[in-house]
């Protein structure tokens, strides 16, 4: 009988930190021109530092979630080459981070 109480509630214990997991802080792209990203899944008012990093440049801009913990920004002096890798990172306040990547499929020159 302990046993089976014991292999209930270690049970329920995996599914709680499996519903907590699929919160999790996310990025996508939502425009091209200009490079803007929408965040999900941030802490509610979390102070996110997003970065763009390209080959030969950075641009870094700090936005607050909204109380659903998302977020949208734009980084219009950001210019992307149309076979140019692009990284983007989201760093919050209260430890959410996401990463987003893109690595374009370009034929060799």
């Amino acid at each position: 009988m302990r046993r089976a109480i014991v292999i209930a509630l270690v049970g329920l214990g995996l599914l709680a930190a499996t519903a907590l997991g699929s919160s999790r802080a996310r990025l996508t792209f939502t425009k091209a021109i200009p490079v803007t990203v929408h965040g999900a899944g941030f802490h509610r008012h979390e102070h996110v530092r997003v970065t763009v990093r390209q080959p030969m440049a950075h641009s870094t801009k700090r936005m607050t979630a909204t109380s659903s913990g998302t977020f949208t920004v734009s980084f219009p002096s950001v210019k992307v080459k149309r076979c140019q890798s692009l990284s983007v990172t989201a760093v919050g306040s209260d430890g959410s981070h996401a990463v987003l990547v893109r690595r374009p499929l370009c034929p060799p020159e």
